[in-house]
């Protein structure tokens, strides 16, 4: 899923916010669930996914059958962690390392998009996922250590398990095969007995 303004979309909002983007996206996913279903969100992504799901426990829908989280802290830490997300501006604090992105034109507002989303996001703590949680994570990674990483098991019952992986934060870009086969390693719900959240009326 893409966020507003995200390529080949010409457009950029300006009224983005970020509690619609988790309602959107939810209710869109709400209405696929007729087969098992997992979320992977790299780096903001993460947090992105796991507000998703826990919309869609609060809408007493299905929640994923599986979260893959990458490069990313737990939200309990968001700030602790990358303290420059609470700034007037993020683009001039990461653009540089995100070298995907220098090449297109629109790439700098994209940024401050993100901006004026990540400013409004406030964590609330809910309740742990009793889906498997497995994170991945670069070894080479500025922004996030294993440590930080692994702060992630108390977000699920289920069963956890941290990987890393050679490479800096945006590893999987230049050779996505590994993380893939390791994404769909893990995703066998129907061979592990994996059972998903009970719908609550």
């Amino acid at each position: 899923m893409q966020l507003p303004g995200r390529l080949p979309e010409p457009d950029i909002p300006t009224d983005a916010a970020f509690s619609m983007v988790i309602e959107a996206m939810a209710e869109a996913i709400s209405q696929h669930q007729d087969l098992p279903f997992a979320f992977f969100g790299h780096c903001l992504g993460a947090t992105l996914a796991y507000e998703v799901a826990q919309q869609l426990r609060r809408y007493n829908h299905h929640g994923p059958d599986q979260l893959f989280f990458a490069c990313f802290s737990p939200p309990h830490m968001l700030y602790e962690t990358l303290p420059f997300l609470q700034t007037a501006s993020i683009s001039s604090d990461i653009f540089f390392h995100v070298n995907y992105v220098k090449g297109q034109r629109n790439a700098p507002d994209l940024f401050e998009l993100d901006a004026m989303l990540w400013q409004q996001y406030r964590y609330c703590p809910g309740e742990p996922f009793a889906c498997p949680l497995t994170i991945f994570g670069a070894e080479l990674d500025p922004y996030v250590s294993a440590d930080q990483l692994a702060a992630w098991k108390t977000y699920t019952t289920g069963r956890f398990a941290l990987q890393m992986f050679p490479g800096h934060h945006c590893f999987f870009y230049i050779d996505a095969q590994p993380l893939l086969d390791a994404i769909a390693g893990r995703f066998q719900p129907s061979l592990n007995g994996v059972e998903r959240e009970p719908v609550r009326n």
